[in-house]
């Protein structure tokens, strides 16, 4: 059967649910905020109709693989600051405006996510979140570029495999003062 998981964090998570060989086996399947219920339905079925068929251990590699482990977006976030801040590239409160930009808009979607996870539907997420607030958006993923590039430099991402393209990111409106 189909589940959703809500841990004490808040975090939301779609789980397979069946019993093998007496056993209860629970796969993940993904987390509430990227997957729309009717895509996750579809795919648990699938499954299941898998694991009738004899399947099981390769529908449990397929997942398992799928989901990537590895340093978490918070963790990449502070590698990135702390590179920052050795090499004296922040001025002023910068350091304590990338700070609160990360900790308002980027980590409850992104923070305990494995850096080599992120991807288009994060972004589009985030994107989303930040809706009608383009200068909050653009700055939000200006940051995660950023984030995302020290990743793939530090080899914690594939080369080139950054999800914020520039033309993802629209330009803050400007204000002309008459």
């Amino acid at each position: 059967k189909l589940m959703l998981r809500v841990r004490k964090s808040g975090a939301k998570s779609y789980l397979l649910q069946y019993r093998r060989d007496g056993k209860l086996v629970r796969l993940l399947l993904g987390e509430a905020g990227r997957a729309k219920l009717a895509a996750v339905r579809k795919r648990a079925t699938v499954l299941l109709g898998r694991v009738e068929n004899g399947e099981a251990a390769k529908v449990q590699a397929e997942l398992s693989r799928r989901l990537p482990t590895g340093p978490t977006c918070d963790e990449a976030f502070e590698l990135f600051a702390d590179a920052r801040r050795e090499v004296k590239k922040w001025r002023g409160r910068t350091d304590a405006t990338y700070a609160r930009v990360w900790r308002r808009d980027l980590a409850p979607r992104l923070g305990k996510v494995a850096v080599a996870a992120v991807d288009d539907n994060y972004v589009a997420a985030i994107r989303q979140s930040c809706k009608g607030k383009p200068g909050k958006a653009a700055g939000a993923l200006r940051l995660l570029r950023a984030v995302m590039n020290h990743a793939e430099e530090s080899k914690l991402r594939p080369r080139g495999s950054n999800p914020v393209a520039d033309k993802m990111i629209a330009k803050s409106p400007v204000r002309v003062v008459k």
